[in-house]
């Protein structure tokens, strides 16, 4: 991570800074940010209650308030990155009961602030697909941002390593609470890297992006800055 945050300086600008939660697993989440954009309020909160016990392979969900600059949009933010495969279904249906809790918990501290970001790999890859955590977004009476975008592709796996083929999926998602919706620029998400062409499969040679790069691509979503009411 120190190296991530080093070469998004290099290649970004200086501007740019990173956190991240400290885990006993190899892959960590963190926000990369634009300091001249966004300012970090206050320190962020690790939530260990995610890894389920599992501390040496399951990421904590992490939390962070920011502030479009120079007084405009602020907002909490939650990432996460659940439990993979299929297999991890019950791991991921107990790390969704921890995320329920804490999502309820916000705002937190003195601000009160109802503006909230839930995003990250949700590893959605059950039969079950999105209906893995509608369920929680509807008693919290969240809007899931990939409602509008059903048609994204969001990252490509291969299933059977002993067949070419590489099979795209939608399982990094972005959910935001209803005050947030007010904010949110409606239809604005959209995918970079492989993901933008759009292929529902990949059959013969790897990509290079999907080699060298990585089998998830970039996510964006658009928020207006301008100061809200809360």
């Amino acid at each position: 991570p120190p190296l991530f945050g080093a070469m998004a300086k290099r290649h970004l600008g200086d501007n740019y800074e990173f956190v991240y939660a400290p885990s006993k697993g190899w892959q960590k989440v963190g926000f990369l940010y634009n300091s001249h954009k966004v300012k970090l309020l206050g320190k962020p909160t690790i939530y260990n209650e995610v890894t389920i016990g599992k501390t040496d392979r399951l990421r904590p969900a992490f939390h962070a308030y920011f502030k479009a600059i120079p007084d405009g949009f602020d907002f909490h933010v939650l990432v996460v990155h659940l439990k993979a495969s299929p297999r991890g279904y019950d791991q991921r249906k107990q790390q969704w009961e921890e995320l329920e809790k804490i999502l309820n918990s916000l705002p937190i501290d003195d601000r009160n602030d109802a503006d909230i970001i839930l995003l990250g790999d949700f590893n959605n890859v059950s039969t079950n697909r999105y209906d893995e955590f509608l369920p929680v977004m509807d008693r919290l009476d969240y809007f899931w941002i990939g409602a509008e975008q059903d048609s994204l592709i969001t990252s490509y796996w291969r299933p059977d390593w002993s067949k070419p083929e590489i099979y795209s999926s939608m399982i990094d998602q972005i959910v935001i609470s209803s005050d947030a919706k007010i904010e949110y620029i409606e239809n604005s998400t959209r995918v970079g890297g492989l993901c933008a062409e759009g292929k529902r499969t990949i059959k013969g040679d790897s990509p290079d992006y999907y080699l060298k790069i990585s089998d998830h691509c970039p996510v964006y979503s658009s928020f207006r800055a301008f100061p809200d009411d809360d």
